[in-house]
């Protein structure tokens, strides 16, 4: 191929193959390069890189519901015309576009169905990678058992190759590990045959909450954001209050101006799979000016997007900004970089549509410690705090609290009788 002045281009190709048999070709064959740059190849397909766009040049896309998806059917078992067949590979350089990977060594044995892939290791960007293959063609759906491993993978050159519409909009590193099994590729198969283990973490990633596209996260970052709003207003809608965070038409507040200014740093999660569930043993997304850690369980479904969950989360804010909101005391520890929320989230919902269940009880509670802190965040310094946290109290808890000391209404009176506040609540004996 042409030459680069990064690589030589040229391909070796050895080995011997025997045909004779009509229905089953033996031999062995090896790929050998020194060095290998298939940039202007895979431009010629995937199309230049463009600039990345400022997150705030145009208004996104309105999300529409996706169509009901429909189960896939399992493809069919293949038996390939090969027996006691070895392929090996063996790249000192290889480069595309920001990505240079070097000492790519693989084998794979192939006899009829089945396939063998061991070793297989490269190091990318400087970071080790290592992979097993056992696969199962001759069956319908194939059967597999997969195990991977990376560690300190450099995120900002696959961002930038592979996804140019969001170059420079993330950094640091990634490490994974997984031990994945089953038979079949469809939901059904996945809900019934799927086993294993994996974890993930990316740390030092200086993401931006206004571009993470996970539904999941972005619900979660939603409801951080809408905190004060949430107190304020407990009938308050989620809506799109990260609009706020974007140029969008959300209500701008310090509140929000500390989360913009305030990357995520840190995404990971550890799980198992087994029995048509997820259970998440760990998961965190953390950030200066907040952190959610939750564990939980998704539920496979044969449309992997209809898939339930119900994953607790709980919330903690970074130091500054839980002072700004009243949430520090004498009884904070000195060296605490989190202030725990109560307990007041959990995520619902399916995979392809997460929902926020807000408790709003124990919003009432963390609107009681806070005292006029959350008030002044979103609605700045003026008015009646007191009233303003009182009523919003009463309205948490489904009836409405009596105004303070010194305010004034022009509401007409009413002869209906008020709903229970938290008083009458408290007041009533247990059953």
């Amino acid at each position: 191929l042409t030459s680069t002045d990064r690589a030589k281009n040229e391909l070796n190709l050895t080995g011997n193959v025997d045909a004779s048999k009509s229905n089953a070709i033996t031999g062995s064959l090896k790929l050998a390069a020194e060095s290998l740059d298939v940039t202007r190849y895979y431009d010629l397909f995937a199309g230049k890189p463009k600039p990345a766009t400022s997150p705030t040049a145009k208004k996104p896309a309105p999300e529409t519901a996706p169509a009901p998806a429909k189960p896939d059917q399992e493809p069919p078992a293949i038996t390939l015309p090969f027996q006691n067949f070895t392929f090996d590979l063996n790249i000192e350089r290889f480069y595309l576009r920001e990505v240079a990977i070097t000492n790519f060594l693989t084998t794979a044995k192939i006899d009829g169905g089945h396939v063998m892939i061991k070793p297989f290791s490269l190091t990318l960007n400087g970071a080790p990678i290592s992979a097993t293959v056992d696969l199962d063609l001759g069956v319908t759906g194939y059967k597999y058992d997969v195990g991977f491993g990376a560690t300190a993978i450099p995120l900002a050159p696959l961002v930038n190759s592979f996804m140019p519409d969001r170059q420079g909009q993330m950094a640091g590193t990634t490490t994974a590990n997984a031990q994945i099994k089953g038979a079949g590729i469809t939901g059904v198969s996945l809900q019934k045959n799927l086993a294993g283990q994996f974890d993930f973490a990316a740390t030092n990633l200086n993401l931006a909450v206004a571009n993470v596209r996970s539904p999941l996260l972005k619900t979660v970052i939603d409801v951080v954001v809408s905190i004060p709003e949430l107190i304020k207003n407990p009938t308050a809608t989620l809506g799109n209050l990260l609009g706020g965070l974007t140029g969008g038409s959300g209500a701008k507040s310090s509140w929000t101006d500390a989360l913009a200014a305030s990357p995520i740093d840190l995404i990971q999660a550890r799980a198992t799979v087994g029995s048509g569930r997820v259970q998440l043993q760990q998961t965190e997304l953390r950030g200066t000016a907040f952190q959610a850690k939750a564990t939980g369980e998704l539920n496979l479904a044969p449309v992997l997007t209809n898939s339930t969950i119900l994953i607790p989360v709980q919330v903690a804010l970074g130091r500054a900004q839980a002072a700004k909101a009243g949430l520090v005391d004498a009884s904070t520890p000195t060296n605490a970089v989190y202030v725990s929320l109560p307990d007041f989230l959990k995520m619902k919902g399916t995979l392809g549509s997460p929902k926020a269940d807000i408790d709003k009880l124990a919003l009432a509670t963390l609107a009681l410690k806070a005292g006029g802190g959350i008030s002044t965040l979103i609605g700045g310094a003026s008015g009646n705090k007191t009233g303003n946290l009182l009523n919003a109290v009463g309205d948490l808890l489904g009836g409405k609290t009596a105004p303070a000391a010194g305010s004034q209404t022009n509401a007409p009176a009413t002869n209906a009788a008020p709903k229970p506040n938290l008083l009458d609540l408290l007041k009533k004996p247990k059953k």
